[in-house]
């Protein structure tokens, strides 16, 4: 009995993992993301459209994050820098934003505006 208990709780387990990566493909397909799958441990990431144009001056948290290297604290940080100085009068004043550097703003400059 011990040995079809741990058969069914084996396949039990195995559904749930089936059912969660269905769920995952489905947000991923509605949501535009990626779903990386390393280790039976599920990772969501961004997907970052090389076409998109962000304005700096109006985004939402969630639209500054989809900048190659922009994750949740920095494009907060943007957010809260554009609130205290008022909006950005160039891409470059970016740089006086903590967490982007020369070579972060270089890497967007590309994919944002004023």
């Amino acid at each position: 009995m011990k040995n079809d208990t741990k058969i069914i709780l084996k396949l039990a387990v195995k559904a749930l993992l089936v059912a969660a990566l269905t769920a995952m493909a489905l947000y991923n397909l509605l949501h535009d993301t990626r779903i990386c799958v390393k280790s039976e441990t599920v990772y969501f990431s961004e997907h970052t459209d090389d076409d998109i144009i962000v304005n700096i001056n109006t985004a939402n948290i969630r639209e500054l994050q989809k900048l190659s290297g922009i994750g949740r604290a920095t494009a907060q940080a943007i957010i809260d820098y554009r609130t205290e100085n008022g909006d950005f009068t160039s891409i470059d004043e970016l740089i006086n934003v903590k967490g982007i550097g020369e070579v972060k703003l270089e890497r967007i400059r590309d994919y944002i505006t004023v």
